[in-house]
């Protein structure tokens, strides 16, 4: 399924509407127009991550939230930018990828 379909069925679902199921026929135009309209404005589903070296392909500066809630920053030790480290959000304390709960949510994706 498309990101455009995908987004229309979520549109005319019944969880949508306060009124119940939404009948389908010619308001199914209008929810893959506006499914349009929500991806040409940039809206991409987020990128979920399954393994460890997907998070340590992952570029400097990019955020997570693991499968327990927790959102980390991906961080280079200046003294060693070969090691890929992680940030717990608030914390000093520096993880590697495998301390962290997979799958876990790409929030925001750094420069390469």
């Amino acid at each position: 399924m498309s990101e455009r379909d995908e987004l229309a069925a979520i549109i005319m679902s019944p969880e949508s509407f306060d009124s119940g199921p939404v009948s389908c026929g010619p308001n199914d135009i209008y929810a893959a127009r506006i499914a349009d309209a929500i991806l040409a404005a940039g809206w991409r589903k987020p990128r979920t991550v399954t393994s460890v070296e997907e998070l340590d392909a992952l570029p400097g500066e990019s955020i997570v939230r693991d499968a327990s809630g927790i959102v980390y920053e991906k961080d280079y030790i200046v003294n060693n930018p070969t090691v890929n480290w992680w940030i717990e959000t608030g914390q000093s304390e520096h993880f590697t990828a495998k301390s962290i709960s997979l799958p876990a949510t790409v929030l925001h994706e750094g420069e390469a």
